[in-house]
């Protein structure tokens, strides 16, 4: 049977323009017309598609798409070149009848923006979908196809025919509605499109098995039954461990941690692992299908479908809670900013333009960068409010010493405050009241959130962060990294990013180049990810004077102590090499070596490969410090890992309350880092002094043993010293002498206080960190002078000057207030002292002009 009434066979290979000719004598006009058809209503979905229009938007765009669908339908039935059923249809019309489905398959897409019983499909979807469109177009040729690419053809056209069942089979529920619906406009119609896409298939099907061979089809149809069945059973495979790994977890006697972290210790984190994790969240299920209504501001803003995991969730369920999930997912998955909390959503944000300013000061080992960033709300509602959630991630040890907000053509500065202050004022005028503020909080692991309110498509929306930063030494080089951050869209986001330099400096690496200016320009993409690097100067000796204190910057010289631990605990995780455990075993001889899985176990050649085989495998790990008998005479050995809990997600657990009742009496553990990571939960504990880390390979590690030495961070006897170690530097606090020579020397910039401060409350707050809402009244003068955000104090910009008065925030007294680069207590550059010298001068020639003016 001849798939075309006048199909032929090719015994020469003809030239391009003969087979557009043949293939052009073969399908006729009326399918040249379907194609163009095709492309206009494919390019107006794209074009609509862009818009970001609303709803409404949405469903009138739509009626041209249904309007081509329909026309060319009619069309075909009037010139019979299509009928309504299969047996009576031509066979050289076939062609257009699948044109005709996809024409309506557009239109479906089209009408689902509006009413959506599909969420937005993903990548390798839109690929298949995308590949199954264009085998319905080489159908059309396929008399003029070698054996090889018809081979291919039915091979592909077999897997496409389980496409189309499986969104028939998914709308079923629908079909009684949608018949419903056929008598309004008829658009009831499209949910049965895709069961006559899967008529079509068969009938192709059907026809190959006929006239050309069947082994190609077989395969076509076997593979996505085997792929299918793989998949599920792979998935039923990963939900059964979960739910196995859950409820050991449940049952395990020590109650210290909550259970979701120890089921993310053990995860396989796979692809699978992910998408059953993320069921419900951010992938549709079967128990969420057609929830026309359903919000889009969940966890990451958008929902997807995705065949795998609506198959995968039919055949079976995860036990574990969302609340649980979403916790394993941020620490294994880095998805904490798009977990953050909402109060609005932020879906049709984006960000339009980032300015970077930062000014170095080589000698002090410290920049200063200024980020202004303007929001876009591309929302076509006009009302349309929304908020825009950022997360800043900051060099080591940085400090963010500046927040502003433009309200309307002006420029407001942020008051600092309590965190606790600060979040209730937020929340209370987003969340009720719907007006103008902006908040930054601190968060674990060098990053800060900044919440913007209200955003709307009538202007764009500009703020401002300023962040006080160290210069890491490496080598004999400092290096600038550029702070990056997540939030609303960036992907046509403009840069302009200026670095200046206060004093010359040798050895530039960049990007790009240094002018004669001392400065660095670039416009163009914004870019997030860039260092710069120069060779490290001395330490400049002056000092910043302020409320008769003076601070001033020495070199941090570790010294190396005598110590000989007397017992070793290793905090194993999958960041260790078994090489460097056996090490570490042979180093000690087995003796006083322990470790914790539930229980402090103690290592021995009877049990060492058991033991590291098993704690090996968690991905991460958390040991318990309390649990550590004599802890002045104790070693800790660990290895970190990035993806890990933070001693906030852990608030509230035994465990944090266990670490906050004897944290706040250790000393200092000495800690030794294998592997220069440090998980989240050992750097804040690290920042916070409990812990006092060096990086160190096993065979340096081996030399310090055996020397018995250890290096010791003793920077001074007094306690007001802040240890920099990125920079390798300590700032000093020290009583202000008004007649001393130093009092005559260059005032130094603002930011050694506000450095001091940071590390000063950190070292303050220690072992009380789950209590530190506790002590904000105790120490927020500190953070108030400096004017920093900290784990106790946070920036906020409100509208008015009454509602700062309303949630009790005023502005600190004799403190620094927001840093800024026109101020940063440096010595004035030339073209300032110019300036200067030039005021001068015009009031002394106004003073002694006899009638006062200067004209």
């Amino acid at each position: 049977m001849k798939l075309f009434s006048n199909s032929f066979s090719l015994e020469e290979k003809p030239s391009l323009l003969q087979c557009w000719q043949k293939w052009r004598s073969l399908v006729g006009p009326n399918y040249l017309l379907g194609l163009a058809c095709l492309c206009g209503s494919a390019g107006w979905f794209l074009i609509v598609d862009s818009w970001k229009t609303n709803k409404e938007g949405y469903f009138s765009a739509f009626f041209l798409n249904y309007a081509i669908a329909i026309s060319y339908s009619f069309y075909l039935f009037s010139v019979k070149d299509m009928k309504v059923f299969w047996k009576r249809q031509p066979s050289h019309s076939i062609p257009h009848r699948l044109l005709n489905w996809w024409l309506w398959i557009i239109s479906c897409f089209a009408l689902n923006r509006y009413l959506p019983a599909f969420q937005q499909a993903t990548t390798w979807l839109e690929i298949v979908l995308v590949a199954s469109a264009a085998l319905s177009i080489v159908y059309s040729t396929l008399p003029l196809l070698p054996n090889r690419l018809k081979w291919a053809f039915y091979v592909g056209w077999g897997s496409s025919f389980f496409l189309w069942l499986y969104f028939a089979v998914y709308l079923l529920p629908t079909y009684p509605l949608s018949t419903l619906g056929i008598l309004f406009l008829g658009l009831g119609f499209h949910s049965f499109v895709p069961l006559f896409l899967v008529a079509s298939h068969l009938k192709i099907i059907y026809q190959g098995f006929l006239s050309y061979r069947p082994q190609p089809i077989v395969w076509g149809l076997m593979a996505p039954i085997f792929c299918i069945g793989l998949l599920i059973f792979q998935w039923s495979l990963t939900t059964y461990r979960l739910n196995n790994l859950y409820t050991t977890t449940e049952l395990n006697t020590s109650d210290e941690l909550p259970n979701w972290t120890k089921l993310a210790q053990q995860i396989d984190k796979s692809w699978i692992t992910e998408r059953i994790l993320k069921s419900g969240l951010v992938y549709h299920t079967p128990t969420n299908n057609y929830d026309f209504t359903a919000s889009s501001n969940r966890f990451e803003g958008i929902r997807y479908h995705d065949p795998i995991v609506v198959l995968g969730a039919w055949w079976t369920s995860l036990e574990v809670s969302s609340n649980e999930r979403i916790k394993i997912l941020e620490t294994l998955y880095d998805a904490r900013h798009d977990a953050q909390e909402r109060i609005w959503t932020g879906s049709d944000l984006q960000t339009n333009q980032v300015i970077t300013n930062t000014r170095i000061y080589p000698s002090y080992r410290l920049a200063y960068t200024e980020k202004t960033l303007s929001i876009q709300n591309v929302s076509p509602n006009s009302w349309q409010q929304e908020e825009a959630i950022y997360t800043f991630y900051l060099p080591e040890g940085s400090v963010v010493s500046a927040l502003s907000l433009w309200i309307g053509e002006r420029e407001e500065k942020g008051y600092l405050t309590t965190t606790t202050k600060a979040d209730s004022a937020y929340k209370t005028v987003v969340g009720v009241e719907r007006r103008d503020p902006s908040v930054v909080h601190w968060q674990e692991g060098n990053t800060v959130k900044v919440r913007v309110f209200p955003c709307t498509p009538r202007e764009n929306r500009r703020f401002k962060i300023g962040i006080t930063s160290p210069l890491k030494i490496e080598g004999n080089n400092l290096v600038y990294h550029n702070i990056y951050f997540k939030g609303p869209s960036t992907l046509h986001t403009t840069e302009t990013i200026r670095v200046e330099l206060t004093e010359k400096v040798e050895g530039w690496q960049g990007l790009w180049p240094l002018n004669q200016h001392l400065m660095v320009s670039y416009q163009g993409n914004y870019t997030p990810a860039w260092v710069l690097k120069f060779i490290a100067p001395s330490l400049s000796p002056n000092k910043f004077i302020f409320q008769q204190k003076a601070y001033q910057l020495a070199p941090y010289r570790p010294s190396l102590a005598l110590f000989l631990p007397n017992n070793i605990y290793l905090d194993i995780n999958e960041g260790w090499k078994q090489s460097d455990f056996e090490k570490i075993c042979q180093l000690f001889n087995y003796k006083n070596l322990w470790v914790y899985d539930n229980e402090m176990i103690s290592i021995s050649p009877q049990n060492a490969g058991e033991v590291f085989k098993r704690l090996s495998q968690y991905r991460f790990s958390l040991f318990p410090i309390y649990r550590i008998t004599n802890p002045a005479q104790s070693l800790l050995i660990t290895a970190g890992t990035f993806n890990a809990p933070t001693l906030q997600d852990i608030k509230g657990s035994v465990f944090a309350q266990n670490l906050t009742k004897k944290a706040a009496h250790l000393p200092s553990i000495p800690t030794v880092c294998l592997n220069n990571i440090l998980s989240p939960y050992i750097k804040t504990l690290h920042e916070l002094r409990l812990l006092t880390v060096v990086h160190s390979s096993t065979n340096k590690l081996e030399v310090l043993i055996k020397k018995r030495q250890f290096r010791i961070p003793k920077t001074s006897e007094t306690p007001l010293v802040a240890l920099v170690e990125s920079a390798q530097m300590i700032i000093k606090e020290e009583p202000y002498l008004a007649h001393s020579s130093a009092s005559k020397t260059p005032q130094a910039p603002d930011h050694l206080l506000r450095l001091y401060a940071y590390n000063h409350l950190l070292q303050q707050i220690g072992g009380k960190y789950f209590q530190k809402e506790n002590l904000a009244d105790t120490l927020i003068a500190e953070a108030a002078q400096a004017h920093i955000v900290s784990p106790i104090s946070s920036l906020v910009v409100l509208e008015t000057q009454a509602d700062y008065e309303r949630f009790d925030l005023k502005k600190s007294i004799n403190s620094l207030d927001n840093a800024a680069l026109k101020k940063s207590g440096a010595i004035p550059e030339p073209h300032e002292w110019a300036l200067v010298i030039l005021l001068i001068c015009l009031i002394v020639y106004a003073w002694i002009r006899p009638n006062g003016n200067l004209f």
